[in-house]
């Protein structure tokens, strides 16, 4: 299939979509590096959860001048990556500034307490109704996080829309019956999973459609998929996730395309934090930091990876812990700030939301056009 040009809708409205990999995805098994010595030091470290090289399917980086492989249960995501749909931006995490291993040794006290934690306040916003959202969300559409939590459209399969100017529909912020029906009439051919992420983003996609016909502005949606807590049997568990997100990512642009708006609207994968490269003792993987993330879209600078590798060396410079916790060299604040950029912040408001953002020389990734 050839890519659909895009076409963007008169009201240029753009949608961010959400996917928050919760529990701790562990990336080091989504993006596998095929160059024999980083391989070898990958599956020397992973041990028992290494993926057989064959068994990947194979993706170049001209920008990292290597080569890569993902799982063999996600060829979708490898067909997106060579239609130049979907980038990798590797090694994210929390960091106020950058820091080599020495910095970090010296001043462990310099990263933030929550970075490897599940419920970090810094990173997640919590509403009413036990849903949770990235917590800049508020920012990209302009309102205070007490504002955001108010005027959130919630639906009862898990997903949060936020808008720029939503908040003249009436009504119900849970299951507000009034957008339930105009999301219902919109109709989609392309045939999505029926996994739980699959069905969110069908209706991400009937949403990002009809909100820009009822005038509800830029929007954020925030989708859930859960399971990533990996701490036991973790080649198992994620051998089904990844097929479920997979599938339903490639479901979610084809609708996109055949719904003329892949250039307007951008999915991206977000996670509390990576974990470690080295296994535990019940066939899973501790709490570790930096890891990779996926954006997918026709706005999307495509079929490559973006920052830095880490080098996968159990306890070489990259490695915090010993066990391959990655200290990020890309910050959530520079990939959550070239999302902001494209949503249309400007330098100013970026700062506003991020202030960190002054500590590292590259504050847009590039991976969005």
């Amino acid at each position: 299939m050839t890519r659909a040009s895009g076409q963007v809708a008169s009201n240029g409205s753009r949608t961010l979509v959400c996917i928050s990999l919760r529990g701790g995805h562990d990336s080091n098994n989504l993006v596998v590096p095929l160059d024999p010595q980083t391989y070898n030091l990958y599956a020397g470290g992973r041990g028992e959860l290494a993926l057989p090289a064959a068994s990947l399917f194979r993706i170049e980086s001209s920008r990292l001048k290597s080569v890569f492989g993902f799982p063999a249960q996600t060829p979708e995501l490898a067909s997106l990556y060579d239609r130049k749909a979907l980038a990798i931006v590797a090694n994210e995490g929390d960091l106020q500034r950058p820091m080599t291993k020495a910095e970090y040794l010296r001043n462990p006290d310099a990263v933030a307490p929550d970075a490897s934690s599940h419920t970090a306040s810094s990173k997640m916003q919590f509403l009413p109704d036990g849903f949770v959202t990235p917590r800049w969300f508020s920012a990209f559409v302009r309102k205070s996080p007490e504002e955001f939590a108010q005027t959130a459209f919630k639906f009862s399969n898990g997903l949060v829309c936020g808008s720029t100017s939503g908040s003249w529909i009436t009504g119900e912020r849970f299951d507000n019956p009034d957008l339930i029906q105009s999301i219902n009439a919109v109709e989609v051919g392309t045939t999505f999973p029926a996994s739980g992420i699959g069905q969110q983003l069908l209706r991400a996609v009937k949403l990002a459609q009809t909100g820009s016909n009822l005038g509800l502005g830029n929007q954020v949606i925030s989708c859930g998929m859960s399971g990533w807590d990996t701490h036991t049997d973790e080649l198992n568990k994620n051998a089904k996730l990844y097929a479920e997100l997979s599938q339903a990512l490639y479901a979610f642009h084809q609708a996109t395309e055949e719904l003329g708006i892949s250039q307007r609207v951008t999915a991206f994968t977000w996670s509390e934090f990576n974990r470690a490269l080295a296994p535990n003792s019940t066939h899973g993987t501790a709490h570790g930091w930096g890891g990779h993330q996926l954006v997918v879209g026709d706005a999307v600078r495509g079929g490559e990876i973006y920052g830095s590798f880490p080098s996968l060396e159990l306890g070489g410079f990259d490695d915090a812990s010993g066990n391959g916790s990655w200290i990020p060299t890309t910050s959530t604040a520079q990939y959550a700030g070239t999302f902001a950029k494209w949503f249309g912040l400007n330098g100013g408001e970026q700062r506003g939301v991020w202030p960190s953002l002054a500590n590292f020389g590259v504050s847009d990734l590039g991976f969005l056009g």
